[in-house]
């Protein structure tokens, strides 16, 4: 595997990019032989926008642990103080309904504290929980 070192991306805000890669690689062990990642071990394969691709091993034991895209956002916009950020409009899910929509886009999100008091009443409710659902009337048509 060609190292970092060995001329690839060697410097500039790209191979600066990449040096911090191989940095948090090389913090990093190898789970087959427990011993840290080498630069030698650390492979620039190549730039897309906003993301660089490296083939990661192990140099001692020769184990690959893959290939890695790590997203780089050097490309932010930059904003003037006449440009006021936009109010994003809320994602709604897909599945709603108008009806949905008109009912439930005012309401606040749920929080953790909402998932947490449904696992407690979920858990209150006991092994037989299914006596407290209300039951449902079966009526006979008569088919014509």
């Amino acid at each position: 595997m060609g190292a970092y070192g060995d001329g690839y991306l060697g410097g500039g805000v790209h191979g600066d990019n990449f040096a911090a890669i191989a940095h948090y690689f090389q913090q990093r062990t190898c789970k087959n032989c427990e011993q840290p990642y080498s630069p030698e071990g650390i492979e620039f394969l190549r730039e897309e926008p906003g993301v660089i691709v490296v083939k990661v091993g192990c140099s001692m034991c020769g184990r690959p642990l893959g290939i890695a895209l790590v997203g780089m956002n050097n490309m932010a916009p930059q904003l003037t103080p006449k440009q006021p950020l936009a109010k994003a409009e809320p994602q709604l899910p897909r599945e709603w309904s108008k009806r949905d929509a008109e009912r439930l886009a005012e309401k606040p999100p749920i929080n953790y504290d909402d998932v947490l008091a449904a696992h407690q009443f979920f858990a209150s409710l006991g092994a037989d929980w299914s006596r407290k659902l209300p039951r449902i009337r079966k009526t006979n048509r008569v088919k014509n």
